[in-house]
């Protein structure tokens, strides 16, 4: 299943990208605000590095 939807993300008709949104962990409660509302299907939480 995965490269199949991975052929229809190169034809454009797939957009994986508008799914998902990228939150640093300071804005966690932001991240499931709008993933209750359905902003955001998959919020993703950044975590900080340790560098």
């Amino acid at each position: 299943m995965i490269p199949a939807l991975v052929e229809l993300f190169q034809q454009g008709r797939f957009p994986f990208d508008r799914l998902v949104k990228f939150y640093d962990m300071d804005q966690i409660e932001q991240a499931l605000e709008d993933s209750k509302s359905g902003k955001v299907i998959k919020p993703i939480l950044r975590m900080p590095s340790a560098g």
